[in-house]
């Protein structure tokens, strides 16, 4: 690259030595003024060759984990209670972005956490304050702050798009891994967006491998007390598709809507993680199948596909829906429930485009039976309240949230035939699920969710897949 800058910037200086044709000043003038665009269009293929090396990398940051790392510096537990910062300043390096730190201050000292030019993130004192950098959130050191800081210092495998310097800072101060210049529209998204394929897109906001806690759900403690809901057997790896032997239940919705909780709750077990507090970034970045068993009046596989989010804001609709298609459904393949989930009206145009295109190609009006629209957190309002908001959700969507659903439920030699509604407000107290409205919720989700009897399975009403999404 050096080589190649300095060829072209001698190259007028060549043309003004040598004769004839060469010392056409107007010619000069014109090189000279492409120069800098030439030197802008091999540095960005240079930049994309390097990101594209960075893609091709496992996702995981490659750091040093313990107290180790902070040998001959200050120790960590001198910052518990001081002031920190989370901080960004726009940079044209070495493309036009915004390069996040995180600031420290102690009554001594000012200390700096960002990613060095070579790429290697570091703490380092702070002499000269950055008066043109944005303070966009501030707090106190706590001891989950250092516990993340020494997660992440030293850490080398730098990606612009997968491991930046946001994605690491967010990290440290609000333990979520997303870059909002990496969403749909934002500064380095459009700057890579054409080296990005789909399978990058969908671990933009994931966390790398070695940050990720390995906890067993099997070693869980049962979340409620009052219900016995599904077994759970494994988190099913890559290469399952669903069949009709099992009773398969697909979950879909905007990111943060609950579909994650709502697993956890069907499975009575913290089977997928889920985050208290509010953030844009996707859990469940793809989709992951829980399986288990459940007993009604046999016992049966139950899958439960918990989906990325609706009109997610890293990866384009119809790639999500394309992937997900393509990886469990199979000829062959049935869906015996849709849970539609949302918890804000209105619904953002962008949502409801996503949601209402999925429902076309499920050729909604003939699957009504299948269908569920659930609006979720609403535990803490009033009967009325309730109504509204699901009306509107029914509005937004344009969908029948009156539609009977029916039931059968096992009586002895008979089956007793019993309807709900197809949209619902549901909310649970998540610190205590054994409280009323929260069993209120949980005995309904299981009534209309899973099976009460396993005749289900030969229903003439389970919705036919084949691969790439589509009704047979």
């Amino acid at each position: 690259m050096l080589e190649l800058q300095t060829a072209i910037l001698a190259l007028p200086f060549l043309m003004c030595c040598g004769g004839g044709f060469h010392k056409d000043k107007n010619q000069t003038a014109y090189l000279m003024g492409i120069i800098p665009a030439i030197l802008s269009f091999y540095k960005e293929a240079n930049q994309r060759a390097t990101e594209k090396e960075a893609l091709m990398r496992e996702h995981k940051l490659f750091s040093t984990i313990g107290r180790t790392c902070w040998t001959g510096q200050v120790l960590p537990e001198s910052f518990l209670d001081h002031d920190v910062f989370l901080c960004c300043k726009t940079t044209s390096e070495p493309f036009e972005h915004d390069a996040y730190f995180v600031k420290i201050k102690t009554p001594t000292q000012s200390w700096m956490i960002h990613f060095a030019p070579e790429g290697k993130l570091v703490l380092e004192g702070i002499f000269i304050e950055n008066d043109d950098a944005k303070i966009l959130k501030a707090g106190k050191v706590t001891p989950e702050i250092l516990m993340r800081i020494d997660k992440m210092v030293h850490a080398t495998n730098f990606s612009h798009c997968l491991r930046n310097s946001e994605h690491i800072t967010r990290y440290i101060f609000e333990e979520t891994w997303e870059s909002m210049q990496m969403q749909i529209g934002g500064k380095i998204r459009k700057y890579f967006e054409s080296i990005l394929a789909p399978e990058h897109k969908r671990l933009l906001a994931t966390m790398p491998s070695d940050l990720v806690s390995i906890e067993s759900p099997e070693e869980n403690q049962p979340l409620f007390n009052h219900t016995q809901m599904v077994s759970f057997e494994h988190i099913a790896k890559d290469g399952l598709k669903l069949t009709d032997k099992a009773y398969n239940l697909v979950l879909v919705g905007p990111t943060g809507a609950g579909k994650s909780m709502l697993t956890n709750l069907l499975f009575n077990r913290s089977v997928c993680e889920t985050k208290s507090k509010e953030s844009s970034a996707a859990v469940t970045r793809t989709f992951q199948v829980v399986q288990g068993k459940y007993t009604c009046d046999e016992t049966i596989t139950i899958n439960v596909v918990d989906t990325m989010g609706c009109c997610d804001q890293y990866v384009e609709d119809e790639d999500a829906i394309s992937h997900l298609s393509n990886a469990i459904f199979a000829e062959g393949s049935k869906i015996d429930k849709v849970v539609i989930m949302v918890s804000n009206t209105p619904i953002s145009a962008a949502n409801k485009k996503a949601l209402k295109a999925l429902l076309d190609s499920l050729h909604y009006s003939r699957i009504k039976d299948n269908v569920i629209f659930l609006y979720n957190k609403t535990e803490k309002l009033d009967y009325e309240e309730k109504i509204a908001l699901v009306e509107r959700m029914g509005k937004d969507l344009d969908v029948d949230i009156n539609h009977k659903i029916q039931v059968a439920k096992p009586d002895g030699m008979l089956e007793i035939i019993s309807h709900f509604k197809a949209g619902r407000a549901v909310g649970v107290d998540t610190a205590n699920l054994d409280s009323e409205e929260s069993k209120k919720t949980i005995l309904f989700l299981k009534e209309a969710l899973l099976p009460q009897c396993a005749s289900v399975l030969q229903s003439p009403k389970r919705i036919g897949m084949g691969e790439g999404c589509c009704i047979q």
